[in-house]
Formats: C-alpha cells, sequence, structure tokens
C-alpha cells in the first residue's frame, strides 16, 4: 500500500471521527470550521484537499489575495474554566493569531507544519460561562477549524469530537470593553470624538485610540483651526445659569474638487447616556467671500441594521451591519419621520453610555467652486447644557478639472409612477426625487420600467446618456429616439432578453437582434454565462456583462465588445453588507477590466417596506414621504465613480502636458512632473490585476482614498509646472 494511500486513509478516518477519548471530550469541548465563520472580508472559501487532507467542513477561509485579514465568532462558552484553544490550518505557509474579548492566550504549545491540513495549540485562557468575542486574525494563509476545550490533554486530530457549530454568530456588540481612559478627555461633557476612515465597519462598540480622538484645543479662535491640543473644557469654572462657551475640537479635514460630493466621517463615544446629541454644520465659508449654505450639506447618523453579508461563502449569514444614513436614529424600522433627500446641515443621534454612534459628513462642492481651504464649525449639542461642542471642519477643494465622468453609469429601477395597480407602483413625486438621487450619486442614465413616457422625468432629473427601455421597441422607436435627443440624451436604448442561458433564450435574442439591426435600433441585455456570450457577442450592441464571470484586466470578451464598437458596461448585485466593495465594483478595476461603465441591479428590488424587513438588494430606502435614504454602500457607488473621474483628470493633464512638451519653452519642470504623473498611473492603476475577489481582497479602507490623493497630487503638479 502506498504512503499516499495510507495519508489518504488517515483522512478519512479523521472526517469520521477518529479514535475515541476520553467521554468528557464531547461534554468540555466546541468548535466550528472556517467556511461557517464566513463570509469575511478578504477571505474566499477553498474547497481544495492537500496532502491527502480535506477540509472539516466546506472549505477553509483563505486569504486568497494575501495580507492579513480578521475573522469574528461570537461564541458562547458552556463553563467557566480554562479553555485550550486550537486551530486547524494549512501548514505549509500562514501565521495565525486568536484573542478571547482581546485577551492574548497563553503557553501556546505549537504544532506540525507541512503541506497539508494541521491542529496546532495557540494557548489557553480562563473564560467565564458567557458569549464572548473570539478575534481570528490570518496571516497569508488557510483556516479550516477553531476549537476550545477545557481537556488539557485532547488532541484535536486523534479525538472523537462534537458536531462542528453550523451557524455561529459573526457579530455582536463589545460590552466588555473599558472606556474608563477616556473620562479624562471626556470631561463633563461625557463624550469623546474620534476620526474614522470611510467605509471602516464602525460599530456601537466602536472604541478609539487615544491618537484617534479629536481632542480640544486651547480655546475657541477665528480660524477654526487653533494650535495647541489639552485635555478639559471651558464649563468647569463657569457659574451657575451661565451659558456655556462651546469646547473646541478639531479640526476634522475633508477635501475634494469644484463638482463633486465629498464625504467624511468621525465618531462619538458617550461615557453616561445622551438622549438626543445633535450635530450641526450649517454653511462653509470659502475663498473671497464664497460660501455654501445648509442646502449643500448633508449631515447624517449612521444606523446599524440586519444585512445578509452575502460574499463568497457556504451560508447565508444575516448580522448588524452599519448601513442606513439617517437624519434621526431614534427610531424604529421603517424610520419614522423626515430621514430622506439631501441637504439642511443637522441630524440627531441618541446615544447610550458606553456605546458610540458615527456620523456622516456629505458636502456638495458646486461646479467653479474656488479652490483652497473652506471653514465650518459643527456644532455637537445636547439636551444637557453640558453637553456642548465645536468641531472645526475644513474642506480643501483642490484646483483641477474634475468633470462628469466619462462612461454609461446606470442601475436597474424597477419602480415606475405611470401603473398604479401593479406592485413596482411608485408616485410621480417620488420616482422624481429618487431619480434626482441616482443623479447625485453619480449616475447619467437609468432603466425606465414605466416606458417611454417616463423619460421626461430622467431629462429633468439632469442625466445626459440614453436610458432603457426595459421593453421592446414598436414601429414608433425612431421617433422615440429622435424625441429622446432633444431633451438632450445622446440616444435611448432598448431592453433585449434578461440573462439568456437556455438555447430557447439564446435563439429568441439572436432572433430579435437580427430584426433590430435590420432597423439600425440598439439592444442592451444582461449577460452571465460564458456560453451565451459566445452566442451572442455579434448581437448585443450594448452588452450588461457580470462583472464576477467577464473580471480579470483586459479581458477578451469586453475586448472584443469594444473592438466590434458596442458599449460593454458591467452589472453586479447591490447585496454585500460591505460598502467598500460597492466602491471597487463602480471603479477603477470596473474601467481597468475594460468596462465603459456599470449598471448595478438595483436601486430597489421594490418599492414597499418590505425593503426594511427582507435582504432585499437596495442602494436606498424610502422614508415615511418616499424621499431617499442614502446608505454607505451608495455612497461607495458614488466614490468609485468620483475615483474614475480622477482618472479621467489625470489623463486629461497627461494627455495636455504630452502637448505642452511639444511647444517651444514647454516649461523646465513639465518633464519631470510628467514622469511623476505616468509613474502614479503605473503605479495605482495600470497595476490593477487578479480576478474581482483577489483584486478586492486586498484592499482596506483608506487605500481607495490614497490612491485618489496621488492622483490628484499628480494632476495638480501638471497643471501648475511651468
Amino acid at each position: 500500500m502506498s504512503v499516499m494511500h495510507l495519508i489518504s486513509l488517515a483522512a478519512v478516518v479523521f472526517l469520521a471521527g477518529g479514535v475515541a477519548e476520553p467521554s468528557n471530550a464531547a461534554e468540555s469541548t466546541f468548535w466550528t470550521t472556517g467556511d461557517r465563520l464566513l463570509p469575511a472580508w478578504g477571505f474566499y472559501r477553498n474547497s481544495s484537499d492537500y496532502g491527502g487532507t480535506s477540509p472539516s467542513g466546506a472549505g477553509s477561509a483563505w486569504t486568497c489575495s494575501g495580507g492579513t485579514h480578521g475573522l469574528t465568532w461570537v461564541a458562547e462558552f458552556p463553563t467557566t474554566g480554562k479553555y485550550h484553544a486550537w486551530v486547524r490550518q494549512y501548514g505549509g505557509y500562514g501565521k495565525i493569531g486568536l484573542t478571547v474579548d482581546e485577551r492574548p492566550l497563553g503557553d501556546p504549545r505549537g504544532g506540525p507544519g507541512g503541506g497539508k491540513y494541521v491542529w496546532r495549540h495557540l494557548g489557553s485562557l480562563d473564560v467565564e460561562n458567557a458569549f464572548h468575542h473570539v478575534d481570528v486574525t490570518v496571516e497569508g494563509g488557510m483556516l479550516d477549524a477553531v476549537l476550545f476545550t477545557l481537556d488539557a490533554e485532547l488532541r484535536p486530530e486523534s479525538a472523537k469530537l462534537p458536531p462542528p457549530l453550523a451557524e455561529p454568530r459573526l457579530r455582536g456588540l463589545r460590552a466588555y470593553r473599558d472606556d474608563g481612559y477616556l473620562a479624562e478627555p471626556a470631561g463633563p461633557r461625557g463624550f469623546v470624538t474620534g476620526a474614522v476612515r470611510t467605509y471602516e465597519e464602525v460599530r456601537y462598540d466602536w472604541l478609539p485610540r487615544r491618537e484617534d480622538l479629536i481632542e480640544p484645543l486651547r480655546g475657541p479662535d477665528k480660524t477654526g483651526t487653533g494650535s495647541e491640543r489639552i485635555i478639559g473644557t471651558d464649563t468647569q469654572n463657569r457659574r451657575p445659569g451661565e451659558v456655556p462657551v462651546p469646547v473646541l475640537l478639531g479640526p476634522l479635514s475633508l477635501w475634494g474638487s469644484a463638482g463633486q460630493y465629498v464625504s467624511g466621517s468621525f465618531a462619538v463615544r458617550a461615557l453616561r447616556p445622551i438622549a438626543a446629541l445633535k450635530a450641526e454644520l450649517e454653511q462653509f465659508d470659502g475663498p473671497e467671500g464664497a460660501r455654501l449654505a445648509g442646502d449643500a450639506i448633508d449631515l447624517r447618523v449612521v444606523h446599524l441594521r440586519q444585512r445578509n453579508l452575502v460574499m463568497p461563502a457556504t451560508r447565508t449569514a444575516v448580522e448588524d451591519f452599519p448601513d442606513l444614513l439617517l437624519r434621526d436614529d431614534r427610531t424604529a424600522l421603517p424610520p419614522k419621520g423626515t430621514q430622506g433627500g439631501y441637504g439642511g446641515g443637522a441630524c440627531v443621534a441618541g446615544i447610550p453610555a458606553h456605546e458610540a454612534r458615527q456620523f456622516w459628513i456629505t458636502v456638495h462642492v458646486p461646479p467653479r467652486s474656488k479652490p483652497g481651504i473652506w471653514k465650518g464649525r459643527l456644532r455637537l449639542t445636547g439636551e444637557d447644557a453640558e453637553v456642548c461642542a465645536e468641531l472645526p471642519v475644513e474642506l480643501e477643494v483642490l484646483d483641477l478639472d474634475l468633470r462628469p465622468v466619462e462612461g454609461y453609469y446606470s442601475i436597474y429601477y424597477p419602480s415606475q409612477p405611470v401603473k398604479q395597480d401593479r406592485p413596482s407602483y411608485v408616485s410621480p413625486e417620488r420616482f422624481a426625487a429618487e431619480l434626482a438621487d441616482q443623479v447625485r450619486h453619480g449616475l447619467n442614465s437609468t432603466t425606465l420600467y414605466g416606458g417611454f413616457e417616463t423619460l421626461q422625468a430622467a431629462a429633468r432629473a439632469g442625466m445626459t446618456r440614453a436610458p432603457c427601455i426595459m421593453a421592446w421597441p414598436g414601429g414608433d422607436a425612431s421617433e422615440q429616439i429622435r424625441r429622446a435627443k432633444e431633451l438632450g440624451f445622446d440616444g435611448l436604448l432598448y431592453y433585449g432578453v434578461d440573462e439568456p442561458r437556455t438555447p430557447e433564450q439564446v435563439e429568441r435574442c439572436l432572433k430579435e437582434s437580427a430584426r433590430r439591426q435590420k432597423l439600425g435600433l440598439p439592444m442592451m441585455a444582461a449577460i452571465n454565462s460564458r456560453a451565451a456570450q459566445e452566442s451572442l457577442r455579434d448581437a448585443v450592441s450594448h452588452p450588461v456583462y457580470n462583472i464576477k464571470v467577464f473580471d480579470s484586466p483586459a479581458n477578451e470578451q469586453v475586448a472584443y465588445a469594444r473592438s466590434k464598437g458596442f458599449q460593454p458596461v458591467s452589472y453586479w448585485a447591490a447585496s454585500p453588507a460591505f460598502p467598500l466593495y460597492y466602491r471597487l465594483m463602480s471603479g477603477l478595476y470596473n474601467t481597468a477590466c475594460g468596462y465603459q461603465g456599470s449598471a448595478p441591479w438595483a436601486y430597489q428590488d421594490f418599492p414597499d417596506d418590505r425593503l426594511y424587513t427582507t435582504p432585499a438588494h437596495a442602494m436606498a430606502y424610502p422614508d415615511a414621504a418616499g424621499q431617499p435614504i442614502p446608505t454607505l454602500r451608495w455612497e461607495a457607488f458614488r466614490d468609485g465613480i468620483d475615483d474614475v473621474r480622477y482618472l479621467q483628470a489625470l489623463d486629461r493633464a497627461i494627455a495636455a502636458a504630452e502637448a505642452r512638451l511639444k511647444q517651444p519653452a514647454p516649461g523646465g519642470k513639465l518633464a519631470a512632473a510628467l514622469d511623476e504623473a505616468r509613474r502614479v498611473r503605473a503605479e495605482h492603476y495600470e497595476s490593477i490585476s487578479g480576478r474581482w475577489f483577489q483584486y478586492t481582497f486586498r484592499q482596506r479602507p483608506g487605500d481607495p482614498d490614497r490612491v485618489r490623493r496621488a492622483m490628484a497630487e499628480a494632476t495638480c503638479r501638471l497643471k501648475s509646472a511651468r
């Protein structure tokens, strides 16, 4: 019998239960498999066998793009005692660490290595009977299982283990966190503020590090910047009945360009209950007396809600996740009151003691706004006069030519204001508000399920690219296209067969395409299989390819469509809870794959309150009046489109610099600035590689902002080089 056959038999024995240990092993041991700790950012399920060993479940949790990523399990420890922690991992490479309630383990015994799955002892820790947060960090490796046992002698590779936990909790508030060290900086206010990165997962248990605190400065000043950071407030020595002068915090910095919606974020941790903390940012004052009023400023509270995490996984995990952006988070869902729309510069949060809330700022910087530093004051006020602070906010508007995005950016939008007897009906007022919301979030087109008569509403919203009528064209199609162009669109599209897969569906699509080609009419259709694409690649003039099937830079299918003069755009589902995914799918990765835009499914699956109670696809949600409430995912989608706009601005600047170099006396610094701009483009855009999950899982919150800033600075240097 071969050695490999013996190894295979050993693996079968292990999976079948192995050799029996003492009877108390099952009673004192609990565990789960790596695939059941998914979905999680940075991990892909790997179902491969290695060295004759198989995954314990449907696959291991694999950091497919390298780097260090984390998994969380809110585990119930059934008995108080000293628990030993084991992990089963791929032994050939990678490093795994584990904490319980962020406490490290002691006395690790380790374990074997090699190109197979192996059990390793990570250490032990005294744990009380309760739910505890188990955080597992995986550095460039594969995690197959996590096990805890009170049996110090247990060997998992040979023990008869109980069944693994099939549905471990992946999220939960970390009530164990001690915020006592914040008492001094909080002072009489009873809260602290801290900087957070956009699209970082900030939950109600957020606890700032000292270096993240936005601390009080030495008293109010007229510039809104201050100088020396101190701890303390000016409410400590005021007389009874005297109105307190707000403590000055800050500053908080945002940056962007004219013609952009610029976002930023901060969080507040309360050490005592705050029934109603009101945040107000009334205006920004800019260069030469320019001003942005409250209607250009949107201030919101990030609300946690149940979301299906939906990334590569073997299970559906519904957990609380930061999502809705509310004007007042003191509400159950569906949210009550006026929550939707844009502008007003104010929001309200209720914060229990020892919890946190994240605040989201969006500022619309109109086209032709003056470059330079714009300054505002964000006021935080509670019902108790002691709860009072001001946070200077600085908005840096860069001097660059940021134009509307070149390309076709749309979304599937099933609602319609025409046929009241259908479940998809919304009022004309709501339809107009949601189209305006789509334009605010970077779209220049949409899908019109209500037919041609809704075209004017899209024009009034400010859309310019050809909308798609979600029906087949009739005899009046040529007249409809002519009227669309009169309204300012560059044409009008008509849908074909949606996601054709069967031979009958493909044949139907081919026949309809042949009819339209004779009439000179376009066809738009979503395609999500390689077989259908091969059959229809010469038939669909505006293909919408599933980017998870047709991915990777310069993929052949997209390249072929472009060589035909077609307009390929991507689609993907608006279901994952992770906002960063939306920015990457609509942004630079999408462009690097050759797509000329994106049209995800969907703005909303349906228009009613089921959006709040089912795992629906939705970018925005209606308030009680039908006004759209944005989400972090919807904001990230717009940021992805803006990333493309910054790339396009850089490309225009490079082309202009190349033309200037051919002119007499172009300037001594221009050539060096051009070389640097080309280097930035190569490093941050041309280097994009891999399948969608490989690229996506290499990214972290803050990475796209650094890329955008590098491109923006290279663009500005080219403009100013002499």
